[in-house]
């Protein structure tokens, strides 16, 4: 017979409760696990700071690192600074230095235009002096003097090569960056009024950023920059050669014989203009390219030379020290 007792309920057997703990309730701050590892990954980008959506202060932060940390909200109570006050603040004072004289002569060839004198040029008195300077090795692998020259030998440029240097600022600093715009900009009208006086054949701006300041000043228009091209500069409206000089505006009054001077060059109708890159040995144009370059201009002033009838004149002297008179 069927026993029905082995159907009835006996209860349950303590040693067959398996105690099943409740489930952790998540805290509602606290990011999904799988969430907070995918926005780790995120932030390691090829082993480096981070994405560029991350602070870079976050993204030293491993897969593990847990939530970021907020960060705190406020007003800051740091002022902007004006464009003129954060210009100022750059500027540098070196008042221990001193200007460095012009190399200059009537119808030169060409006058080669720098930004601003260096401390090595202000402390020995000689253009382009500081050792890492390519401008005296380039003059002479451009063409523009048949032997490498010290910096001593600035004084004897005109005299030897019908060359010359000058500045756009005269005050002398570490870098063009402790000048201020105000500099460059004062320091336009008073270079166009030294060629407009001295009347050389082609000037030649040794950076890039000195003509883009004087264009602006001197033109009244800036610089276009699409398609420039270091070398001969022409004008994108006529294709002529761009001059610089010869205007009534470019005057200056001086002390200066200036009739003798004028009277050299009554054909005059203004400068050529030449622009090069820095010579600064910061910059990162290949030699090749830097002799390419400066050959262009190498090739003009030597075929000037032969027009006038010149001989370089270092054929009668040597090259010495540079303290004595050639």
């Amino acid at each position: 017979m069927l026993d029905l007792n082995s159907f009835a309920y006996a209860g349950a057997d303590a040693d067959a409760v398996v105690a099943v703990p409740p489930k952790a309730t998540p805290k509602r701050n606290a990011p999904p696990r799988a969430s907070l590892r995918l926005s780790a990954s995120k932030r390691k980008v090829d082993g480096k700071t981070g994405d560029s959506t991350d602070n870079a202060e976050d993204s030293d932060q491993g897969e593990d690192a847990g939530p970021l940390p907020k960060k705190r909200k406020g007003k800051t109570t740091t002022k902007a600074q004006t464009p003129q006050k954060a210009a100022a603040s750059k500027v540098v004072q070196f008042p221990h230095l001193k200007a460095i004289s012009d190399s200059l002569g009537h119808n030169l060839i060409c006058l080669f235009i720098g930004i601003n004198p260096g401390v090595k040029t202000a402390e020995t008195g000689h253009a382009y002096a500081h050792k890492s300077n390519w401008f005296w090795k380039l003059l002479h692998m451009g063409g523009c003097t048949d032997r490498l020259l010290p910096c001593s030998y600035d004084t004897h440029l005109p005299r030897l090569y019908s060359l010359g240097t000058t500045n756009l600022v005269p005050r002398p600093t570490a870098n063009q960056t402790q000048l201020s715009m105000q500099e460059k900009r004062d320091g336009a009208p008073v270079l166009a009024a030294k060629i407009n006086k001295w009347k050389p054949e082609a000037v030649c701006f040794v950076g890039k950023d000195i003509w883009k300041v004087f264009h602006k000043e001197y033109f009244g228009v800036d610089m276009e920059e699409k398609g420039f091209e270091f070398g001969f500069q022409k004008s994108r409206v006529t294709g002529a050669e761009l001059l610089i000089g010869g205007r009534k505006a470019d005057a200056i009054k001086s002390e200066d014989n200036d009739e003798e001077i004028e009277s050299k060059a009554v054909d005059w109708k203004g400068a050529k203009v030449f622009v090069s890159f820095s010579t600064s040995g910061l910059v990162s144009f290949s030699p090749e390219f830097k002799k390419e370059v400066w050959t262009r201009l190498g090739v003009y002033v030597n075929e000037r030379r032969a027009a006038r009838g010149e001989t370089s004149l270092f054929q009668y002297s040597f090259l010495c020290c540079g303290r004595c008179e050639l």
